[in-house]
C-alpha cells in the first residue's frame, strides 16, 4: 500500500488526527508531510501533531487530540488516556457537560485551552480501553480517580457504574486492596463507599425512577433501597419503587401522574392509602416534580 493512503487509514483510525511520527513510521517522509500541509491535505493541530484537513472537530476528534498532545503514541510509547470526569461521561456513570476535556498521561503538559491535563506515574495498559477509537480510563480507574479528585462524585459514580454492569463491589474492593500498595489518592473514600453498597444498586424500572436515586445520590443523603416489596393489609404485597425503611419513608415514581392510565392511577392511589394507613409516609414523584421540590421533602421526612 502508498505510504500516503497508509498514513490517512492510521489518521482515519484516529478520528481524523494523528502524530508526525506516525506518519513516518508507516514511510512518509519529513519533507512530504511538510508538502501535504502546503497542499491543503494536511493540517496542524499541535506540535508534532497533524490532522487531515477535511476532518470535522467532533467530541471524539478533540478526545483523541488531548490524548496526542498528553503522549499517547509518542516515540516513547509514554501513555495517555480520556480520564476522570470525562471518562466518567464517556462510560455513562455520570452526566455533564463534556467540556473541558479531562486527559491523564505520564509527562507534564503545558496547558491548552478546553483541556485540563493531569500528571500519574503510571499508567498501565490494562488500566486503558478504547471507546470510539479514544483511549480512556477503565471504569475502576476512572471511579478511583474520582474519588480523589472530586470525593463528592464519588458514590454517584459508583453506583452508575454497578448499574451498569461495569464492576461490582467486591470488584471495587479487590481493585481498592491493589491500590493501596501504590499510594494512590482517594482510597479511603473509596473504601467506604464500596463497603457500604446496598441493594440500591438494583437496576431501575424506568428512566424517571434512574433520575430520581440520581438526585439522591449526588445531593449526598443516604441510599434508599429499590425495589422492595411491603405487605399490605389487603392479603398480598406492594412494590415500592425505593424505601428508606428506617424512616418509614416511601418514594414512589409515577412520571404521568393523573394524566396517565386511568386504572394505574387507580392502584398507586390504592397503593398509598394503604401504605399510609401502616404508618409509611409516601412521596410521588411526577414528570412536574422539580428536583429542589423532592430532595427538600427527603430532607425534612429524614430530618437530615
Amino acid at each position: 500500500m502508498h505510504p500516503e493512503r497508509q498514513l490517512f487509514e492510521v489518521l482515519e483510525s484516529q478520528e481524523g488526527v494523528g502524530r508526525v511520527h506516525q506518519a513516518e513510521a508507516v514511510g512518509v517522509p519529513r519533507h512530504r508531510i511538510d508538502q501535504m500541509r502546503k497542499d491543503g491535505r494536511l493540517r496542524s493541530v499541535g506540535y508534532g501533531i497533524i490532522a487531515a484537513a477535511g476532518a470535522p472537530e467532533t467530541q471524539a476528534f478533540r478526545r483523541m487530540l488531548g490524548v496526542l498532545i498528553a503522549g499517547y503514541g509518542s516515540k516513547a510509547g509514554l501513555p495517555a488516556a480520556i480520564a476522570d470526569c470525562s471518562a466518567a461521561i464517556s462510560h455513562k456513570m455520570a452526566d455533564g457537560p463534556a467540556a473541558p476535556i479531562h486527559v491523564v498521561g505520564t509527562r507534564r503538559v503545558e496547558p491548552r485551552e478546553g483541556y485540563v491535563f493531569h500528571r500519574t506515574s503510571r499508567l498501565p495498559a490494562s488500566e486503558i480501553v478504547f471507546i470510539d477509537n479514544v483511549p480512556t480510563t477503565d471504569p475502576l480507574r476512572t471511579w478511583l480517580d474520582m474519588c480523589d479528585s472530586t470525593p463528592w462524585r464519588g458514590k454517584s459514580v459508583f453506583y452508575r457504574g454497578v448499574r451498569g454492569h461495569l464492576f461490582t463491589p467486591t470488584v471495587a474492593l479487590d481493585r481498592i486492596e491493589d491500590e493501596s500498595r501504590q499510594g494512590r489518592g482517594g482510597l479511603v473514600v473509596a473504601r467506604e463507599i464500596a463497603e457500604n453498597a446496598t441493594p440500591g444498586a438494583a437496576n431501575a424500572r424506568s428512566r424517571k425512577e434512574e433520575d430520581v436515586f440520581n438526585w439522591i445520590l449526588e445531593d449526598g443523603l443516604p441510599v434508599p433501597e429499590r425495589n422492595v416489596y411491603i405487605p399490605s393489609n389487603l392479603g398480598f404485597s406492594w412494590e415500592v419503587d425505593l424505601l428508606y425503611r428506617h424512616a418509614r419513608l416511601v418514594i414512589e415514581v409515577s412520571p404521568h401522574g393523573i394524566h396517565g392510565d386511568p386504572d394505574v392511577y387507580a392502584k398507586d392511589v390504592r397503593k398509598r392509602e394503604d401504605l399510609e394507613a401502616q404508618g409509611y409516609k409516601v412521596i410521588v414523584v411526577t414528570d412536574e416534580t422539580t428536583r429542589a421540590e423532592f430532595l427538600g421533602k427527603v430532607r425534612k421526612h429524614l430530618g437530615v
